[in-house]
This record gives structure tokens, sequence and C-alpha cells, in this order.
């Protein structure tokens, strides 16, 4: 009898055990279900709140083969359990970041959720969907890790990989290939999270869009689509919208016959020249494409294709053809100053010489000409940023911001200013793209650990606001 009853105590103290562990795994190693199957994740802990990741999870065909330059199709359904621990490979571009992976097959986007008690008027929580920046040629969501974000703003931040340079923009201004591949990815990816964050924990109905540089001007450019009408509510332009320079090509034809002639397709019909470039190995053709790719000119950008941008943006936001959605956009103090990062002009500009040589080299001209007869180093370094800043970003961040609030929609307007400490000189302000450490503190290899108290103040603040905008506007 007593030996009956030990055997029945290890039994229920096996299968409590068994319960225990199950418990365990299931908080390691969570389980969520998409409309196109089930995906498991893992966890991690940021600010004593554990957030749970999906990572690299597909939500398009991969666009491979005779699916090259065309739209992104609906993601193939999958049986059984996918793993979703690992980021998916980077979308082509050219040079190779460092430690990450690319390949055509690269639609993928990354869930960071939150385990946190949600409001009393809250049943689910807000979205926040991060497009991310890179002239629309380089970078990927890899490098945006959503898990700080998450936890201390209390919300869920979807990241996104999109086709980048020729592979997400290549046009011939046609219906042969009409371009804006990597934009229709991005709308894919909201959609996806339009139809699934539900089961997240996620509200369908607040979903705030945020990007920086090129991600802002992507999500300005999804805020004018008329094919993107109730699937965001609010967004979010970090130093760059859709009207700044360079960020519509204007003559995509002319571009791809250049990429062609380069690489000797001996054609120069558009239905010929698409077929020669999908046949090309995506290494060839990424090489080839960075060719016509600089830091101040590029041509593989969006394109008014007449339907996913129908118009000029200036022109959609002036006859008041977009769906009224709350905007907060602006910019950083010394936006420009990152030249000095670049190796580019404001770095050479050393004197009067120089300065004026790149001043009637460029767009410039357009501005006042300093007159006084200082030959300072710091003078014409410091003036040149500045003006390519205005120029480059400022100027039209601002133009939108107007635009859009004649329309009473609202608007609000920021400028980041903190200085972040680096070996830029002293004049130099917080410059393109400084914002990012405090959203995302391990973008660029950035150890949170070694920010300063007043950092991370700034840290928890910049989350706050962004978060917040994000639940309520």
């Amino acid at each position: 009898m007593l030996r009956r009853q030990s055997s029945i105590c290890l039994s229920i103290l096996g299968l409590f055990l068994l319960a225990v562990l199950q418990t365990v795994s299931g908080q390691d190693s969570p389980t969520r279900v998409t409309e196109s199957g089930t995906i498991m994740g893992s966890t991690a802990t940021v600010e004593r709140i554990v957030v749970e990741r999906y990572l690299g999870v597909p939500y398009a065909t991969p666009p491979l083969g005779n699916l090259r330059f065309l739209k992104p199709q609906p993601v193939r359904a999958w049986e059984g359990v996918k793993y979703a621990n690992d980021y998916g490979d980077s979308c082509m571009q050219y040079p190779l970041p460092e430690n990450i992976v690319t390949s055509e097959d690269c639609l993928y986007l990354n869930v960071f959720v939150p385990r946190v008690t949600l409001e009393e008027d809250e049943e689910n929580m807000a979205v926040m969907v991060y497009l991310h920046g890179g002239r629309f040629n380089t970078d990927t969501a890899t490098n945006y890790n959503g898990e700080w974000l998450a936890a201390v703003g209390s919300v869920i931040v979807v990241t996104v990989n999109y086709r980048l340079s020729v592979f997400g923009f290549l046009s011939t201004g046609d219906r042969t290939a009409p371009g804006n591949y990597g934009l229709m990815d991005q709308r894919a990816a909201i959609q996806w999270v339009k139809d699934n964050i539900n089961n997240f924990g996620g509200d369908p109905d607040r979903i705030t869009l945020f990007g920086e540089s090129a991600g802002g001007a992507s999500v300005s450019m999804q805020m004018l689509s008329p094919q993107n009408n109730g699937l965001f509510q609010r967004a979010i332009c970090q130093s760059g919208v859709a009207m700044s320079p360079g960020m519509i090509n204007l003559d995509p034809l002319a571009a791809t016959r250049a990429l062609c002639e380069y690489l000797n397709c001996r054609t120069q019909d558009p239905v010929d020249m698409v077929t020669v470039l999908r046949r090309m190995s995506a290494n060839e053709l990424a090489q080839a494409a960075a060719r016509f790719t600089g830091i101040h000119w590029r041509i593989w950008t969006p394109v008014i294709d007449g339907e996913f941008l129908p118009d000029d943006p200036v022109r959609l936001l002036e006859r008041g053809s977009v769906p009224d959605r709350q905007l907060l956009l602006g910019f950083n103090e010394d936006e420009g100053a990152y030249l000095m990062y670049e190796g580019l002009p404001g770095y050479y500009i050393r004197n009067r010489e120089t300065y004026n040589y790149y001043m009637n080299a460029s767009l410039f001209h357009i501005f006042p000409t300093n007159t006084e007869t200082s030959t300072a180093t710091e003078a014409f370094q410091q003036t040149f940023t500045t003006m390519y800043g205005d120029f480059a970003y400022i100027a039209s961040t601002m133009q939108m911001a107007n635009l859009y609030r004649q329309l009473n929609m609202a608007t609000f307007v920021y400028q980041f200013t903190h200085a972040r400490r680096t070996n830029l000189p002293a004049w130099a302000g917080a410059v393109h793209a400084d914002e990012l450490y405090y959203l995302f503190p391990t973008v660029r290899g950035n150890n949170p650990d070694l920010m300063t108290d007043d950092e991370m103040q700034l840290v928890n603040a910049m989350m706050t606001y962004w978060s917040n905008f994000a639940k309520t506007g």
C-alpha cells in the first residue's frame, strides 16, 4: 500500500514538474498564430520588462526569378510551427554591410511584443511600424532592435525589410516595370500588420508608421498613396519627407537605360531590358547599380507611377487628396553636419576657394552668399553644412508641415537638438540620424550601458513622446 502511495505521489510530482517545465518553455518560446501559420519566438528582458521577439517573419513570397521587378505576392502558408528566432536575410545592397547576410529573399519583418499591463481604457496595445532609411539603397531592419521601445513605451514595435536599390526601384516609366516595388513591399508589410497584429495583442486601429530619412520619406509616401486608406492612423516623419530633394526620380527610363548600357545589354527596348536584367545574378546587378548611386545623387528611388504614387507629392497635398491622419514630423538641429562624417565636401572646405567651388557646383546658389572676408575653416564648414541641412531636409519638412496643416489635419513639428559625444567639430550639434540612438539604443553597435544618466533620461523621454503619440496622438 505504501509503495502504491509513493508511486502515485511520484506520478503527481512528475506531472507537476512537467507542467512547470511546459510553462517555462511556453514563456521562453512563445507562439502566435498568423493568417499564414504558427510562429514560435523568444523572449528578452529590457528594463525589467519581458519582451517577446518574433524575428524573420515572412510577409510576402520571396521576389525571385520572374518575380523580380514585380509587386510583392502574398506569402505562402506553412504547416506546423515556423521558428522565428533569427532575423531574415537583409535585402540586396552594395557595398555589403558588415556581419549581415543579404539576398533577394528578404521580405521579412520583426515583431516585438512587451508583456505589460494595459491601461484601463485599453483593450489592445498601440502598434508602431518602423521603416528604415538609407537613401532607398542601403540599410536593413536588422539594425533596429525594437525591444527597448516596446518595453519603455508599452507598444508593439514592428521593423520591416523592403527591397532596395535597383531591386526595389528600377523603372521603365511604363507598365513594363512601373517601379516602387520597395514602397509596395512596405505596404504589404503594413497590410500584414493590419491583418495579424490582433493575434499579438495589438490594436489594428491604432497603427503608427515612423521612419527616418528615406524612411521618413517612405512614411509620407505611404500617407499620400490612395491604396492605403484605412491601413494606419498616424505617421511620424523624421528628417525626411516625400518632397525632400532626391527622393523621387523624374526620369527613371534614362536610369534604366544607363544601367543597361553599362552592363552591355545591347538593347534600349524596355521589355528587352527588363528581360535581360531579370536573368542577371543578384550580386552582379547590385554591384552595377551601386555605380549610379552617391551621397548627393541617386537614381534608384521612388517614381510617380500613376497608381501607388499618382502625382507629385506637393500637388497631392495642395489638392487635399490625402486621408485625415495625425502627423508628427521634424528635423535635427544640424542635419547637414553629417557630411563631416562622410569625408565629403564639408570636411574639405577649408578656404574661400573650395567653399566657392562647392557652392557653384551645387544647388546652393539659391541661398544668400556670405560676403564677409573671413577665411576661417570653421566658418566655411559651418556655413556650408548648415545650408545643406536646410536644403536637403529642413525646408522640405516645413513645406510638408505647412501644406498638411492647411488641410486642417493635426500636425505637430519637433526639432531635435541634443548633440552626441562624437569626433565632429565642437560647433556641430545634433546631426542627421542622431535621434535614432534614443529610439533604438543599440543601433550602429551602440552600447546602452555606456550611455550617461542624462542620455538615458533622453532615451526614456523620446520613447515616451513617440509611444504616447502612437497611443493617443
